[in-house]
């Protein structure tokens, strides 16, 4: 039938979360699929002689290369595990967008679609998926019947290849790389035209084979795992019955990258289906501001967006909370290596902000009953005020947190400078930030204590200090262990 669903919007309103559906339960069944990979790898290595009866086993061994496979339209094929005949026919297709209008297209099809303009046209070739009769591994036989080939597949040029009686009976032609049907040509084809295409996994002489034997011969071992409609569509049915080209370490590397592929295929067309379903769902309520200039384009981009990010985020989601309960050890080491080091650096935060609370509280105190007042003898005052500048001109340099900020202000209040000085000590560490000579490799420890008052120290505030060291004339290595020190509580203020 022609594609005319989209002309209906509850379709649309219907269609679009029945494929968030599909796409998320591809997802989850996918993250906890049947891995054949390890199943082949974890098998007993043992001739077919000694094979275990009813466990799994891999063997590597000659394979008979010469056992055909009947091609029906032509000669019989001989050194491929398996033959895929694609029969193609070149007709109209027809498509309805969300506002009726039509559009046709004239191309190669795997089938005739039922409209107006394919009205008489009837395919008489068919497409098949051709096997041997059995494969012949050494002494063991290996049943074809729901063999798995993971082999790369490749193009048969139809050239190599002889048309039988049934082949010439259909009026098949040789044309280029296909067999070809048909009142046109390849470069010009009609209405009606067919076409045959053949590819083909190729065999070799060693070969290796996991699965398991049933009497004399190997049909595989069905592993019992959770299915779903979607099982067979992502290639997910629990079976071990795996021919391979190559000895048992090149077959199992071979194993081992088609099931990566196959798991990162249905993870991208499952995050596919949940953003498009998405899409198409919003687009429904979005649908009447279209038809509007400007704010339709904007809408289109928004809805695009909003689809994209709702559809990325639910599949990351459903992927990781599907591995954490289908692997729940094999991701307990990174789960617990995340908490550990969040408890770390959680301790490690709280551990820094008591080290540095001592450290000035230490100061203060030192300072305080050595007449570090403003109420106390001789030049303490302008001591204090010195101090209370350079580390204003230091936390300037890139401004400290509201915390740490109040911390200073705190500071000076305790060694007697009012609210009026600080402004005046403010405004002139604006107008010349360069700290006076008395700014030493102290005051710089004070600083980073005052910038770690709250167990961290930001991007913003490292720059600060990394400007101000480089004023004082120490290195990176010198601010580093500072920094080191002062979380530690190893170093302080004196």
């Amino acid at each position: 039938m022609a594609r005319n669903k989209k002309n209906n919007p509850f379709a649309a309103l219907l269609f679009g979360p029945a494929l968030v559906v599909v796409g998320v339960l591809a997802l989850w069944e996918n993250e906890g699929r049947f891995n054949f990979y390890q199943a082949a790898k974890d098998a007993q290595v043992a001739p077919a002689g000694d094979a275990p009866v009813g466990r799994p086993f891999a063997m590597t061994d000659e394979l008979d290369t010469q056992i055909p496979i009947v091609g029906h339209y032509v000669e019989k094929f001989v050194g491929f595990h398996r033959v895929n005949r694609s029969a193609m026919i070149y007709s109209w297709d027809e498509d309805k967008d969300s506002d009726g209008h039509t559009t046709w297209d004239l191309d190669w099809h795997s089938s005739v679609e039922s409209n107006s303009r394919n009205s008489g046209i009837r395919q008489t070739l068919r497409s098949d998926t051709l096997y041997p009769p059995k494969y012949q591994l050494g002494s063991l036989e290996i049943a074809a019947a729901d063999i798995h080939l993971v082999d790369a597949k490749q193009a048969i040029p139809a050239r190599r290849l002889q048309l039988v009686e049934a082949g010439r009976q259909q009026q098949l032609r040789l044309a280029g790389e296909y067999f070809f049907k048909g009142r046109g040509s390849p470069g010009n084809p009609q209405l009606g035209d067919e076409r045959l295409q053949y590819t083909g996994i190729p065999n070799a002489p060693t070969a290796s084979y996991f699965g398991m034997l049933e009497g004399h011969v190997a049909r595989g071992k069905q592993y019992d795992i959770s299915k779903s409609f979607l099982s067979d569509f992502i290639q997910n049915d629990g079976v071990l019955h795996h021919l391979v080209n190559g000895d048992r370490e090149t077959a199992l590397a071979t194993l081992k990258g088609y099931f990566s592929k196959v798991k990162w295929f249905t993870r991208l067309g499952g995050t596919a289906a949940v953003v498009i379903g998405v899409m198409i769902f919003i687009g429904f309520f979005a649908s009447l501001l279209y038809r509007i200039p400007v704010l339709g384009q904007v809408v289109g981009w928004g809805v695009f967006l909003i689809s994209l990010a709702v559809g990325l985020t639910l599949s990351l989601l459903v992927m990781v909370t599907s591995a954490l309960v289908h692997h729940p050890i094999v991701l307990a080491l990174p789960v617990a290596l995340v908490v550990a080091g969040i408890v770390y650096l959680l301790r490690s935060k709280k551990s820094a902000k008591k080290n540095v609370e001592n450290a000035l509280s230490q100061y203060q105190q030192t300072h305080a009953d050595d007449g570090f007042d403003i109420d106390g003898p001789g030049m303490s005052a302008g001591l204090a005020e010195q101090t209370f500048s350079n580390l204003a001109k230091l936390a300037l340099e890139g401004g400290l947190s509201k915390h740490e900020n109040k911390f200073l202000v705190k500071w000076a209040e305790k060694n007697g400078i009012d609210a009026d000085r600080m402004k005046q000590l403010f405004a002139q560490a604006k107008e010349d930030p360069t700290p006076t000579q008395a700014a030493d490799r102290n005051d710089f420890v004070l600083l980073v204590c005052l910038a770690m008052a709250d167990g961290t120290l930001s991007m913003r505030e490292q720059s600060a200090l990394k400007a101000m060291a480089g004023r004082l004339g120490l290195s990176k290595g010198d601010v580093r262990e500072i920094v080191v020190g002062v979380e530690t509580g190893e170093l302080v203020p004196v």
